[in-house]
């Protein structure tokens, strides 16, 4: 029969072997998983799936044919872990994606190499072989303000920016946009030219009166509310241009500036200004109490088919009527984007909203597009005639739709079918609420019930072991 102690010691002997051996396993497993692909070791449980990839995203990484670095600018240990994540499930997506992060105060000069502006910090940088592009923070994290709440929330557009970045600099070609300029156009808001370069569109402005012939890398001319008439060659340039199977888009607006030559390139397309405002009595066309803010009926179209899916709303203020013309050549098709309803009327004289003899009853068509097959290719021509229709404020209202609008018309002319659509998502958590007694329950049985548990199965088995001895 063994000694006590000798038992003992036979006893602790086993324990110290069996604790290297689970420490062994442990390691060996830790060592494993970190050699596992991130998809099989991170989960996300995040309501709004903040670090999930969409299958969008899934397509083009696996498309990938050159290398992609995904940069990280950001102070040591002041790195958003939420990009960080993010930026490991890319990492893992493909063998062309590669990912690190950079100090701005160690490096100071490695963002300079690729930007002259300034950069944020835990913002991104996408190199590829030939371009690269910066998603600042504030785009990474935009705000939406909630008209109806008066709220102001957060949101997430991780996926969205970075996949429209790897897309933007590694395709073989990129569309181009001239902002046509000289007649008092507006400049694009700041969301907009966001948008624009999310989809991976390029802008640039152009003059006609300094051009004979528009360039050749013309994705489409883009005439954001002009307030004074063309000149007679820039008219010529542009009928050239259109005739030839050019692209344009015209957001136009209210004015009583005469525009005989703007006028005369349109209507070689069948379609005509009706100056006025006009004024919706269907209470569901229009904002309550601003029958003026259309909520026009969506027609389908390529361009305005996603709303119809999704039900979404666009919203036309101070809008003016585009008329059909009676006559017009028979290769040219015009289709109807935008109307409003039979209870709409055109307000010449807007001292009085009500409807008087005379006015120019609905439906009015607010939205266009314009197709004719030519020699050199097919001429598109897409009309909204709501100057504040890319305006941040009344954007906003309709969560964006107005900018998606405009940008699939963008998109429908160049022929970009493959824009990235990744949604923003919501970065807000939902909460737990506890009443005094709910909240009282639950600290009795974590701090004293189930600690009473546990001592009292250890008593158990010491007492037990004792006993066995």
């Amino acid at each position: 029969m063994k000694q006590p102690k000798e038992k003992y010691a036979h006893y602790g002997l086993y324990m110290v072997v069996m604790s290297l051996l689970v420490l062994a396993i442990v390691v060996l497993a830790n060592g494993i998983a970190h050699r596992l692909p991130v998809s099989w070791t991170q989960f996300d449980t995040s309501a709004s799936r903040l670090y999930s990839l969409s299958p969008q995203t899934e397509e083009i990484a696996a498309g990938l044919t050159e290398d992609v670095t995904l940069y990280l600018v950001a102070p040591t240990g002041e790195e958003d872990e939420t990009l960080l994540r993010l930026l490991q499930k890319y990492e893992a997506l493909s063998e062309h994606i590669t990912t690190s992060t950079v100090d701005p105060v160690l490096s100071p000069t490695f963002v300079q190499t690729y930007t002259s502006a300034k950069v944020s910090d835990n913002s991104i940088l996408v190199v590829g072989a030939e371009r690269s592009r910066v998603i600042r923070n504030s785009d990474l994290y935009p705000s939406n303000y909630d008209y109806d709440t008066g709220r102001t929330s957060t949101e997430f557009d991780g996926e969205g920016q970075i996949t429209s970045a790897i897309h933007y600099v590694t395709s073989d070609a990129v569309s181009k946009i001239y902002l046509v300029t000289g007649h008092g156009e507006d400049a694009l808001s700041e969301s907009f030219t966001a948008a624009l370069e999310k989809e991976g569109v390029a802008q640039e402005s152009l003059n006609l009166t300094t051009v004979s012939q528009i360039p050749e890398d013309a994705g489409c001319l883009f005439f954001n509310v002009p307030v004074s008439d063309l000149s007679e060659g820039e008219a010529a340039v542009l009928t050239s241009y259109l005739e030839q199977g050019g692209r344009m888009v015209l957001i136009s607006g209210i004015t009583s500036a005469q525009m005989p030559n703007l006028d005369r390139v349109l209507s070689a397309y069948g379609v005509a200004a009706a100056q006025g405002m006009i004024v919706e009595s269907d209470s569901n066309g229009a904002i309550p109490s601003y029958p003026n803010f259309l909520l026009p009926q969506i027609r389908s179209h390529a361009i305005t088919d996603p709303f119809l899916q999704e039900n979404g709303l666009l919203l036309l203020p101070n809008a003016h009527a585009i008329v059909h013309l009676d006559e017009v050549r028979s290769t040219v098709s015009i289709e109807d984007l935008l109307v409003t309803s039979e209870a709409s009327y055109l307000k010449t004289d807007t001292s009085t909203l009500s409807y008087q003899e005379g006015d120019l009853t609905g439906p009015l068509s607010v939205g266009v597009a314009i197709t004719e097959d030519t020699a050199q290719g097919e001429t598109k021509l897409v009309w909204f005639s709501s100057s504040t229709l890319l305006a941040e404020d009344f954007d906003e209202m309709v969560g964006g739709n107005n900018t998606d609008l405009v940008l699939n018309a963008i998109g429908w002319m160049t022929e970009q079918d493959n824009g990235i659509s990744i949604r923003p998502k919501a970065t807000s958590s939902t909460s737990l609420r506890l009443t005094g007694a709910q909240a009282a329950g639950w600290a009795v049985l974590f701090v004293l019930v189930i600690p009473l548990i546990v001592l009292a199965v250890g008593i158990i088995f010491f007492v037990r072991r004792r006993r066995q001895q």
